[in-house]
């Protein structure tokens, strides 16, 4: 499989944008600005980010609006779609391939300031947070590919730092650019990171998925799905 091909295809997935509709719980959100008209807001996501990067963007909303929330509330901002609290550590795109795929376009959830639901989601739903968690995974799949983490930590504090912050500002060029040293296929790659996820109430599917058979050619996806 060439870089080329890796490249094209990896830059149509980012590019996928999901429109979505952000309504809010008026009961919850009226001791912020009392006799507000506490309409939703529309926004362009990408599939690739975050909630807690959404919620970023809605707290500059808010402010252009003069409307103020402490920070310790953002600090503990959810969201939920027909009732059913999001997982904000999972992509935004594939919050709604589980939740919400087979409803018309915008997603509309709902933003919570209140009562975070750590029985149903992690805690701490913050930016630094999920930072956290996106190099943890990063670090998790270069141990899978190749049995140890000595690529991601010999990465640069600036590749590092770019990393991350090219998802918080939906680059490519920035994010590729740092995942090809990460990704480029050698042959003493041992494992494909992968996880599948079936539906919100179904556990995460995770096995050891080798790059090749015993005779060095490559699998293909059909055999881990059976």
């Amino acid at each position: 499989m060439s870089s080329l091909l890796d490249f094209e295809i990896s830059q149509k997935v980012w590019n996928a944008k999901l429109p979505i509709k952000i309504l809010f719980d008026i009961e919850e959100v009226e001791e912020y600005a009392i006799d507000t008209k506490w309409n939703p807001i529309f926004l362009e996501a990408s599939r690739c980010s975050y909630l807690p990067l959404l919620t970023n963007r809605v707290r500059t909303i808010l402010s252009g609006l003069d409307i103020k929330i402490p920070d310790s509330d953002y600090d503990n901002v959810w969201y939920e779609y027909n009732h059913e609290p999001l997982r904000w550590h999972y992509p935004i795109g594939l919050l709604y391939d589980l939740y919400g795929h087979l409803i018309p376009l915008p997603w509309s959830i709902t933003i919570h300031f209140k009562n975070l639901p750590t029985n149903s989601i992690l805690a701490r739903p913050t930016i630094d947070t999920i930072q956290s968690m996106f190099m943890s995974m990063i670090k998790e799949a270069d141990f899978l590919r190749n049995g140890n983490t000595k690529k991601v930590m010999n990465l640069s504090k600036r590749d590092h730092t770019q990393l991350w912050q090219s998802i918080a500002s939906d680059n490519y060029n920035d994010f590729w650019s740092v995942n090809k040293q990460l990704v480029e296929y050698t042959p003493s790659n041992r494992h494909i990171p992968i996880r599948l996820y079936l539906s919100p109430d179904c556990p995460v599917i995770q096995e050891l998925v080798s790059f090749h058979d015993e005779a060095g050619k490559f699998y293909f996806m059909y055999r881990f799905y059976s």
